[in-house]
């Protein structure tokens, strides 16, 4: 969990500053320090926010639903709009500028996030440089499918494959492109810089405004 200021000229986004804090708890409690401890260390304060970005999901239910309702509390506090960021869009910014090919022309990856029993969301992406581009919509990853998405040349990457690994029997662990690697806020602030058309401005788009489950979505499309 993490909070970042980013900051845009023309079509150019640069972070200002960023704080982030590993927890799978107390999500509630460490918000607002996270908050202070941000504008401590840019110099910003509350009144210089144009806008606020939040992960949406897919991601951690208790998670999404307290990240979500502090930045609604920002958004409508200080009347300024909220912009939702797909969570695998900014991990596949994480994954590509932290892969041994990133400095090629343009890379597929495919972040990962833990769901439940063995499988993990994904969705393909299409990263060159700053510029991504989803292949498909979200879907679900077991190790059989890990396998032959990193045997395509597809970089995998995020929570999700911590999740995944031990499912993978050992002998075929070295053929994998894999990065065991997390998000940060300042993936989630560049994505949603280029996003403003996306954001939500009134209290009656915020009040219709709810994490994305996935795992419902897919359920209910299967069946």
């Amino acid at each position: 969990m993490g909070e970042s200021a980013a900051g845009k000229s023309n079509n150019n986004v640069s972070v200002i500053s960023e704080v982030n804090e590993l927890t799978a708890k107390r999500h509630n409690e460490i918000l607002i320090s996270l908050l202070n401890r941000l504008f401590e260390k840019s110099e910003y304060k509350l009144r210089d926010i144009d806008a606020v970005a939040v992960s949406n999901g897919p991601g951690s239910f208790t998670g999404l639903r307290v990240g979500l309702s502090f930045a609604k509390g920002l958004s409508l506090g200080l009347k300024i709009p909220i912009i939702p960021v797909n969570t695998l869009e900014a991990l596949a910014l994480t994954i590509s500028s932290s892969s041994s090919s990133s400095s090629s022309s343009s890379l597929k990856v495919c972040p990962l996030v833990p769901a439940r029993r063995g499988e993990a969301f994904g969705q393909i992406f299409k990263v060159s440089g700053d510029y991504i581009e989803p292949q498909n919509e979200p879907f679900i990853v077991d190790a059989t499918r890990l396998q032959a998405l990193t045997v395509e040349g597809i970089f995998c990457g995020g929570e999700g494959v911590r999740h995944l690994f031990p499912l993978i029997h050992p002998s075929e662990a070295s053929e994998f492109a894999l990065l065991d690697i997390r998000s940060g806020a300042a993936q989630i602030g560049r994505v949603a810089a280029r996003q403003i058309e996306n954001a939500f401005y009134s209290p009656a788009e915020l009040y219709r405004l709810e994490p994305n489950y996935i795992k419902d979505f897919l359920l209910k499309s299967q069946l």
